[in-house]
C-alpha cells in the first residue's frame, strides 16, 4: 500500500535539501550538480514572480518550476526523487501540486522539458501517462544523439 506523499513550497532555508535531492537523483554529473546548485534561486513568495521550488516528504523529491515569457506558460524545469523513494508516486504528487498551483495561479499550460537519452524513457512515460503531449523534439540539443523532447499540457 502507498501512502499520501505529501508535497510543499520550499523555503529559502531549505536549500541544502533541495541540492541534495539535485545531487542524488543521479541526472548530472558532480559537476552538474554543482553548477545546478550554484545557481538556485532564492524561494519566490508571490504567485507569477519568479521561480518557485517544491518539496516533497521530506526531501524525498523536488520540483522546480518558472514562467515562461508567454503569458500564463510555466516551464517545469526539474523534477527528481531519490533512487530510495521511486515508485511510490512522488513525482506524480509533486507534478499534481505544480499544476493545482499553477491552477490556482490562473496559468493556462505547462511545458516539461526531457531528454531523449534511454535512461529517461520513465520520465517520457510518466508525462505521457499524466496526460502530456509531446510536441517539440530537437535532435542532439543536449549532447550528440541526446536531444530534447517538450510536452505540453493545458491547465
Amino acid at each position: 500500500m502507498t501512502h499520501p506523499v505529501s508535497v510543499r513550497d520550499a523555503r529559502t532555508s531549505e536549500i541544502a535539501a533541495i541540492a541534495a535531492i539535485i545531487h542524488g537523483v543521479g541526472l548530472f554529473t558532480p559537476e552538474e550538480a554543482d553548477g545546478f546548485v550554484a545557481s538556485l534561486p532564492a524561494q519566490q513568495k508571490q504567485p507569477g514572480d519568479g521561480h518557485r521550488w517544491l518539496l516533497a516528504d521530506d526531501g524525498a523529491g523536488a520540483a522546480l518550476l518558472a514562467p515562461e515569457p508567454a503569458p500564463g506558460v510555466w516551464n517545469l524545469l526539474f523534477l527528481g526523487v531519490l533512487p530510495a523513494a521511486r515508485r511510490r508516486g512522488v513525482a506524480r504528487a509533486l507534478v499534481g501540486a505544480v499544476e493545482r498551483q499553477l491552477r490556482a495561479d490562473g496559468a493556462r499550460m505547462l511545458l516539461i522539458d526531457t531528454s531523449t537519452a534511454p535512461a529517461m524513457a520513465a520520465a517520457r512515460t510518466l508525462y505521457a501517462d499524466l496526460g502530456y503531449e509531446p510536441v517539440a523534439t530537437i535532435p542532439d540539443y543536449w549532447g550528440p544523439g541526446d536531444g530534447k523532447l517538450t510536452f505540453r499540457r493545458l491547465l
